[in-house]
């Protein structure tokens, strides 16, 4: 439900990208000690699990959507800025089964407010760029014979959750999607297997990073 998403996975979809060759990642946050302090879960590695749980997961699930299974990770995670049980810093390579490469670099660690979610595709034929907070933004287009339409508006809006936002505010058209695929009416909700793929790419880069 993500204006620059959408733009995105269609291009994929028609090939226009061509062979995905690379794929970048940067989840820039911040997150203040109170949200962690605030909460009997968050930062306790047994009950959160770790920041690409709960900070990075929506952007896992883009780069699978998109380059297919994470075959292979490896990566180095620590916690630098805040007092928890778990990392609030962290970069993986990866491996997709698709062939392509990938990087992710996660923190919540960035001063003050959040400065940047992004995706960067390197494909065959063109390289596009989703910027802004929260992949609210094409910031880059350049794909063979197809250009970016013109006059896009781009209407997503951050989650508030007041002294910090989140990602785009599309929950109640998640929340419809739902209810139209109970009543059959059509079917555009993600499954609990397209979901396990996700937890599986978390846990091999968790795995890499704490030789488990």
């Amino acid at each position: 439900f993500n204006i620059p998403i959408r733009l995105t996975k269609d291009a994929i979809d028609k090939d226009r990208l061509g062979k995905i060759f690379m794929i970048k990642c940067d989840v820039l946050w911040n997150r203040y000690q109170g949200y962690y302090d605030d909460s009997p879960w968050r930062g306790k590695l047994e009950e959160e699990g770790g920041a690409l749980f709960t900070q990075a997961s929506h952007f896992v699930d883009l780069l699978i959507w998109w380059c297919g299974d994470v075959v292979k990770a490896g990566g180095h995670a620590e916690t630098q800025n805040h007092k928890i049980d778990t990392e609030d810093s962290g970069c993986a390579i990866l491996n997709f089964s698709s062939g392509a490469i990938g990087s992710l670099v996660w923190t919540t660690c960035v001063y003050n407010q959040n400065y940047e979610g992004s995706i960067t595709i390197i494909g065959e034929k063109g390289t596009i760029k989703i910027g802004g907070k929260y992949l609210n933004k094409i910031e880059y287009w350049d794909v063979e014979d197809y250009p970016l339409q013109e006059g896009i508006e781009y209407t997503d809006k951050p989650n508030s959750y007041g002294k910090y936002q989140g990602t785009s505010s599309n929950h109640d058209k998640v929340v419809g999607a739902i209810i139209a695929d109970i009543k059959k009416e059509r079917q555009e909700t993600v499954d609990g297997f397209e979901g396990m793929k996700s937890i599986d790419a978390i846990e091999k880069i968790y795995s890499a990073i704490r030789n488990v």
